[in-house]
């Protein structure tokens, strides 16, 4: 009896520190969601006045994480997204009329960054992590979001940066599902020219929450 109770108390031990993330553990995900947020344009010019869109985009990532110990795992994120941007005020042109070239603009990003996370509660199949994130992101746009439309668009390219709550759960051993949230913001500058006139340079912010879930893989 003495001897069944001890090798059920080792079972029990060994179960309560099984990890879904220790040192060499590698983590794969594979994400898509939504981002909403806002964006700031400040053209550096006389009389220009900054321009405030609202967003809403279709996201998409991988993220890649190697654990460096049994709480901490850090890596490389890469994510992609399609943007459209909603001018927070409607302007006119000089006859009254809607400019339809503020009305509703696209901008294309893609960051890549490095990212970190913190396993607060880190199971045989399930973990729950919390870690920022810094990195780059370039961007474009047809509009430059400060009442100017130019042929050659607008780019722009600055540093990331951001937090992240998320949740492994890992239904099939190795294969499951993440759910993550996060706040990411970004500051960017490039620059606009309008036909016939001077380059305008402009500042860009970016600011918002991504949802995203999708599918996670570990191997060990």
């Amino acid at each position: 009896m003495k001897k069944l109770l001890l090798l059920a108390a080792i079972a029990v031990t060994t179960l309560g520190y099984s990890q879904s993330n220790e040192q060499g553990t590698i983590h794969i995900s594979l994400l898509g969601g939504i981002s909403s947020g806002n964006v700031t344009d400040k053209p550096d010019c006389d009389g220009c006045e900054d321009f405030k869109s609202k967003f809403l985009s279709g996201a998409y990532a991988l993220d890649l994480q190697y654990g460096f110990t049994e709480n901490i795992s850090a890596g490389i994120s890469v994510k992609t997204g399609s943007y459209l941007l909603t001018p927070k005020e409607l302007t006119t042109g000089d006859d009254g009329s809607l400019d339809f070239g503020t009305i509703s603009q696209t901008m294309s990003k893609f960051d890549v960054g490095l990212s970190a996370r913190y396993y607060v509660v880190n199971n045989d199949d399930f973990n729950f992590y919390a870690g920022p994130s810094l990195g780059f992101s370039s961007a474009s746009d047809k509009f430059a979001g400060i009442d100017i439309s130019a042929d050659g668009g607008f780019k722009a390219s600055g540093l990331n940066y951001g937090a992240n709550l998320g949740i492994n759960y890992y239904i099939w051993g190795n294969v499951g599902g993440i759910f993550q949230i996060g706040y990411e913001a970004g500051s960017l500058s490039g620059e606009i020219k309008e036909e016939g006139e001077d380059t305008i340079d402009v500042k860009r912010s970016i600011g918002g929450l991504n949802i995203m879930a999708g599918l996670a893989i570990k191997i060990q």
